[in-house]
């Protein structure tokens, strides 16, 4: 449907990084927050649609950059390549567009509001880092 990984890919990559004493990871967790209120107001197309756009928007701004997931209704995990110090960075330059998505259907606007946190992962443990 999105044309993102599955969660069982990223579950296999972070795996590897875990098992790599000189690997490390940033991974990036967003959830929209009101799914299920969309999905109750508008119906399933339209939160199905709401995510194939947001999808869109993370290939655009992380295409090269990290593995991109869609691991379920609203949720979507970012898995950077590397450990990265400018992650935070990226993150705050777009935060506007990965935080508040607004939707447009038949002249209604439906505001999708998401909820990011980063974290990095090294050894296998998971240091939360950054939460808006």
């Amino acid at each position: 449907m999105t044309g993102l990984s599955t969660r069982k890919y990223i579950i296999k990559k972070l795996n590897a990084k875990a098992n790599d004493p000189n690997s490390g990871a940033n991974m990036l967790l967003i959830k929209l927050e009101n799914s299920g209120g969309i999905e109750a107001e508008h119906g399933e197309q339209v939160l199905d649609s709401i995510i194939k756009q947001y999808s869109r928007i993370l290939k655009r701004l992380f295409s090269g950059k990290a593995d991109l997931c869609h691991s379920g209704k609203g949720n979507f995990i970012l898995l950077f390549n590397r450990m990265e110090d400018d992650i935070e960075n990226i993150i705050k330059r777009h935060l506007d567009e990965l935080a508040f998505f607004e939707f447009s259907l038949e002249g209604e606007h439906i505001q999708a509001h998401l909820f990011l946190t980063l974290a990095a992962t090294t050894l296998g443990t998971l240091t939360k880092l950054f939460r808006t």
